[in-house]
């Protein structure tokens, strides 16, 4: 099992190449500015978010493309990316500070884990 990889805005160093990066101008989809990459096997999953990430409504979706047949984990509920490559969790947040354990498998078996914090602020 590999080691759970703690997310955080500076770029971090592990087993694990983990770096928020700010999201191209282009963009097809109305997308989150950064998002979180999490190598796998080689291959690369995309969460669209970042740990400490500040967001206004309580209601969240957590979306993230990742290849097909991955496993997705968020904190209990589970998905399986289909053929479009996509994935998404809707959460309700709490005010304050939210945790989001997120863990990815492929068919290999290979692991990945991270930790977000979202947090919920409701005054603009």
């Amino acid at each position: 099992m590999l080691p759970t990889v703690v997310v955080s805005p500076t770029p971090v160093v592990s087993r694990q190449a983990i770096i928020p990066t700010p999201l191209a101008a282009t963009k097809a989809l109305t997308l989150p500015d950064v998002y979180t990459d999490l190598i796998l096997g080689g291959q690369r999953i995309r969460f669209y978010a970042a740990d400490m990430m500040v967001v206004s409504m309580s209601d969240f979706t957590l979306v993230g493309q990742a290849p097909q047949g991955t496993v997705i984990s968020v904190n209990e509920d589970f998905t399986l990316v289909g053929a479009d490559q996509t994935f998404s969790f809707s959460l309700k947040l709490q005010e304050g500070h939210n945790l989001l354990e997120i863990n990815a498998s492929n068919p290999a078996g290979q692991e990945v884990s991270a930790i977000f914090v979202v947090i919920f602020d409701p005054t603009p």
